[in-house]
């Protein structure tokens, strides 16, 4: 029976009648609640009939019973990316790159959750404090990491501020930067500027230097974020460091050929790579 009424539900759902097709998906799980086939077409239903909560929901069981379903992980990222929620999104979109590494739909989902922040959050600031670190104006992002503590000290995101400027500077204390990076990736594990700014910190000299750690790390980011060219930037001077100077290279090709302030940078650290190895 259940086979029946999902090939009607899917019937139903192929000519627009979405209330007569949730019906029948509703019918097929009632008896079935692990089918992850009525879930994913239960969600696509409720997307149309514009039920996004619920929709998101019906997403997630389906991914929960089928991990191995692309399309259900891409077509969750867009509907909270087209709701707004783009947190959400960057945080599925990285656990679906887990199950499915560098998959083409997946990094076609990219742009939804790379919007550039408003500079009211907590993303603005640091967009702010990275922006000055760019440009080598190191006072004007310490001035910046003094309004993002005026702000937001109490935001577990300061130790990525803190982070930021001491891999520019080295002013600050590494060993309380490290335990609290590994804290929060701990506790957020598809957090990857986390995991790609505690890797650059495992390259820095200090007791806690550990160059094998750094690099997974850095590779586990570079994985997880869609391969966002900033964390292809930690991941190139990881891979620089123990002597992987062709990956590096070819990573930084591929980010030069971009665009924006890590563009800029993976060009400049070619030229000094060159420059290096011609001198």
């Amino acid at each position: 029976m259940s086979q029946d009424a999902l090939r009607q539900a899917h019937e139903a759902a192929e000519r627009a009648d979405y209330a007569t097709a949730r019906d029948h998906y509703s019918m097929v799980l009632a008896q079935e609640p692990s089918n992850a086939e009525a879930w994913l077409g239960q969600a696509r239903v409720l997307w149309a009939l514009e039920a996004m909560s619920e929709a998101e929901d019906a997403y997630m069981l389906s991914i929960q019973n089928d991990p191995d379903n692309v399309q259900a992980w891409v077509e969750l990222v867009q509907l909270e990316t087209n709701a707004g929620a783009v947190d959400a999104a960057a945080e599925n979109l990285a656990q679906a790159l887990r199950f499915h590494p560098n998959h083409p739909d997946l990094l076609r989902c990219r742009a939804g959750v790379r919007a550039k922040p408003s500079s009211d959050t907590v993303e603005g600031a640091l967009f702010n404090i990275r922006a000055a670190i760019f440009a080598d104006e190191i006072g004007e992002a310490k001035e910046e990491l003094q309004r993002f503590f005026d702000r937001f000290l109490q935001d577990p995101r300061a130790y990525l501020a803190r982070a930021e400027l001491f891999i520019a500077t080295g002013d600050d204390n590494i060993t309380e930067l490290i335990h609290a990076l590994t804290r929060q990736t701990r506790q957020h594990p598809n957090d990857w500027e986390a995991l790609s700014l505690l890797g650059r910190l495992y390259l820095r000299p200090s007791p806690m230097r550990n160059t094998r750690m750094a690099v997974a790390l850095c590779e586990d980011s570079w994985r997880i974020s869609a391969q966002h060219p900033r964390a292809g930037l930690a991941l190139a001077e990881a891979w620089a460091f123990v002597g992987k100077r062709p990956m590096a290279n070819a990573l930084l090709g591929q980010i030069a050929g971009g665009e924006g302030a890590e563009a800029e940078v993976a060009q400049a650290w070619l030229e000094a790579f060159e420059a290096g190895e011609n001198s």
